[in-house]
């Protein structure tokens, strides 16, 4: 990962994995990320495209004009969003030398959108990588599930959280406590952290 991207809180293991399999260009088309909301499937999937696409954090990976990015609904025409976004997988990256496919939310796409998205994969061209999230592996089509290197990320041990949100200034106090209500989710954590009336 990029030095001055902001520190991640856990899941350094599955980080370290898909950034060397990144570097050693080993990395398959797919990678699925599983697990409850707020555990930090994004911030992974963020740290991944940023070593993918060599920018140093996420308002630099937001403007680049190599990452294609969408978020699973129950909105109907889902499948036509899709449709546009993928028909852009062929078009060759324009900096970079891969194109980064953010799939959010895997879990909740249509099964015509689902469809789409395994067609996407098997047709992928060698410089494309789809980062893909989804709450739990069992809500994504087997098919789509079996194109993709799965890592399931796992509560994340309370000191490490507290560890985390003080490297972001976050009182010692206010971090154990915060800690304690995330249940080992830095998502949640952060947003906790961050909103006192959350609190």
């Amino acid at each position: 990962m990029p030095p001055s991207a902001p520190p991640l809180i856990g899941h350094a293991r599955t980080v370290q994995l898909l950034t060397q399999l990144a570097q050693r260009q080993r990395l398959p088309a797919a990678t699925l990320l599983t697990g409850p909301p707020s555990i930090g499937k994004r911030a992974v999937a963020g740290a991944l495209a940023r070593t993918l696409l060599g920018v140093s954090d996420a308002a630099a990976l937001k403007r680049h004009p190599d990452i294609l990015s969408i978020e699973g609904s129950d909105q109907v025409g889902q499948r036509e969003v899709v449709v546009k976004l993928l028909e852009r997988v062929h078009g060759r990256p324009l900096v970079a030398p891969v194109l980064v496919v953010m799939l959010l939310d895997t879990d909740r796409f249509s099964d015509a959108a689902a469809a789409l998205l395994l067609k996407a994969i098997e047709d992928a061209p060698p410089f494309a990588r789809f980062l893909l999230t989804a709450v739990s592996a069992d809500r994504v089509s087997v098919t789509v599930r079996s194109r993709c290197l799965m890592r399931e990320l796992t509560p994340v041990a309370h000191q490490e959280i507290v560890r985390g949100l003080g490297a972001r200034g976050v009182s010692e106090v206010a971090a154990m406590e915060v800690a304690r209500l995330s249940g080992g989710r830095p998502g949640l954590a952060l947003r906790l952290a961050a909103d006192a009336a959350l609190l």
